[in-house]
């Protein structure tokens, strides 16, 4: 009964091909393989298209996941733990992809290229001045 609503691609997708499938999809299941370390391209353009995210819990990812609650985790490598999270993203009401849908848009809007940007200029201007204020007691002696 899966077999018509779930879509494998094993080769390379092109952009345009990628744009329509994150538009057109409820879910995006992102199986990676134990030991996967970060994040990835699919797993932020799921994020950015608002769309459910089945994710092996790992790193990153999980932490992300858990945090954000953005869909539903999986044990890397465990086909069977991979089939719960699918029957219950099958049986998930209406209101719960809404919702994900509703905190990816925060989550897009809190980790723009702007909001990072202005967080590393703040940081930068708040390290400047901290700088400026220490004593020669507080800076390293060197030997001239």
């Amino acid at each position: 009964e899966w077999r018509p609503h779930v879509h494998l691609e094993s080769r390379y997708v092109t952009e345009k091909e990628r744009i329509q499938y994150f538009s057109a999809c409820d879910g995006v299941i992102l199986p990676y393989r134990y030991g996967f370390p970060g994040a990835s391209c699919s797993f932020r353009d799921a994020i950015s298209y608002g769309k459910v995210v089945l994710v092996s819990d790992q790193f990153l990812m999980g932490e992300i996941m858990r945090k954000y609650d953005l869909g539903l985790l999986f044990r890397p490598e465990d086909v069977d733990d991979l089939r719960r999270a699918l029957l219950e993203f099958a049986q998930k009401p209406d209101a719960w992809f809404q919702g994900i849908s509703e905190r990816s848009k925060a989550i897009v809007e809190e980790f723009s290229w702007d909001k990072i940007g202005m967080r590393y200029r703040e940081l930068f201007e708040r390290l400047l001045a901290e700088g400026g204020r220490q004593t020669t007691d507080d800076r390293q002696q060197t030997p001239d």
